[in-house]
């Protein structure tokens, strides 16, 4: 018996598509204020493009909701 899987004809979330961006250490554990400012640069760069593509994301209200309260 055949069942149909529609998965793929989904676009993908943008934490999804871009899931090394969402998991990257920094994003984790944010840079002290005595880091290197090379360091802290990058981390700024994550957190921009990361609320970037949240932003443009039409899960973002569910997937809020889901990490502030559960």
């Amino acid at each position: 018996m055949a069942t149909f899987d529609d998965r793929g004809t989904q676009a993908a979330t943008g934490c999804v598509e871009f899931a090394d961006l969402f998991q990257d250490s920094l994003l984790e554990e944010p840079p002290t204020s005595s880091a290197p400012a090379g360091v802290r640069h990058r981390y700024v760069g994550l957190t921009e493009r990361a609320g970037e593509i949240c932003s443009e994301c039409p899960m973002v209200r569910a997937c809020l909701y889901d990490a502030v309260v559960r």
